[in-house]
């Protein structure tokens, strides 16, 4: 993958200078649109860490979300994509927090952690994606990777650290593999600088005072009435709407906060209240009085609008009790079907 119109002469200089293990000895397969699939199991950085006398023995566990961090997709405006990119984020992150950390564990949502004492972190990383600019002759492809970072003490409920920032390339990379190692050395990078900046280590290995325990986390769930997507733009079939709401609803239940009031419980709930049909309840006094006869505490309104070649998903969380806008989760993607099911996982994510 050429990232640079350069001088045959200067290709073979700047190939030269480059490590040789980093250059793949085969041709990468083919991507979906047209360009290369980049496997990054074996890609790795290490990154320049502070030395620390004494990490902390308490056990680190990252959560890694599929949802929120994808094992293979294409970059942005490009036609290569990337395989095996959860790897790689996991190996950059155990090289960089291993220097402040004795155990460090990855682990999936809904994991059981441990009784004793520990550290909990997530990570969640947006699309990478492809920025071109032209200087003179030259055309520079910046990669760039939106991504977030946050951590927090077993004993305490909101976390201690968190951290959002946006990781870029150099302008010369010779293969898409060195690319994506340049992202991750500056995602890791603008990490560790935040990290030192907030003092982030000593707060940490401090133990939390006695007698101040962090509040048992409630568990409760939130009974929740979905209703269905409200396609604005016009361009989907009642089957695919009805598809990409069941989605966003199991999407939800699988996060363990809410309880999803079954959609044939709401439809007859509609037919006794006499309010129309179930697609036809989508103004806010409508879904707002239909949730409370359901014994629902919040209702999840979703609309999906055109706005020239582009489609925004818009879902606004409505608490019942207040009859207020409680959060909202916004999500601008193109409006092809299967990009659709990937803007529902943010939406999730967001809520």
């Amino acid at each position: 993958m050429r990232k640079l119109l350069l001088p045959a002469a200067l290709l073979f200089v700047l190939s030269a200078c480059l490590p040789k293990a980093q250059v793949p000895t085969n041709a990468p397969p083919p991507s979906a649109r047209g360009g290369y699939t980049f496997d990054l199991s074996d890609q790795s950085i290490k990154p320049s860490t502070p030395m620390i006398a004494k990490p902390i023995s308490e056990k680190l566990f990252v959560i890694i979300d599929p949802a929120q961090v994808e094992d293979a997709f294409l970059i942005d405006n490009s036609t290569h994509g990337v395989k095996s990119f959860r790897i790689f984020l996991e190996d950059s992150l155990r090289n960089t927090l291993s220097a402040f950390f004795s155990d460090i564990s990855f682990v999936k949502p809904g994991y059981t952690f441990p009784s004793n004492p520990h550290f909990v972190a997530q990570a969640k990383v947006d699309r990478i994606s492809v920025n071109n600019i032209q200087l003179g002759i030259m055309n520079h492809a910046i990669l760039q990777m939106n991504w977030a970072f946050a951590i927090r003490p077993s004993t305490h409920e909101e976390f201690s650290f968190s951290f959002s920032g946006v990781a870029k390339s150099e302008m010369a990379y010779h293969t898409l593999y060195i690319g994506c190692q340049q992202i991750m050395h500056s995602a890791m990078s603008g990490l560790l600088q935040a990290w030192a900046n907030k003092d982030v280590f000593a707060k940490l290995a401090s133990p939390v005072p006695p007698g101040k325990p962090a509040p048992a986390k409630n568990t409760k769930k939130i009974v929740l009435a979905i209703f269905d997507i409200h396609d604005a733009s016009r361009k989907l079939d009642k089957e695919t709407l009805d598809n990409l709401t069941l989605f966003l609803g199991t999407l939800l239940v699988q996060q363990g906060k809410f309880n999803v009031i079954p959609r044939d419980q709401v439809r007859a709930r509609l037919k006794d209240e006499k309010k129309g049909s179930y697609r036809q309840c989508i103004d806010e006094s409508c879904q707002i009085d239909l949730g409370k006869a359901l014994a629902a505490q919040k209702t999840l309104s979703t609309v999906l609008i055109k706005i020239g070649e582009k489609c925004v998903l818009t879902s606004t969380l409505f608490d019942l009790k207040s009859e207020t806008a409680q959060e909202g989760a916004t999500v601008e993607t193109t409006c092809k079907k299967n990009e659709l099911l990937g803007a529902m996982k943010l939406i999730a994510s967001q809520l």
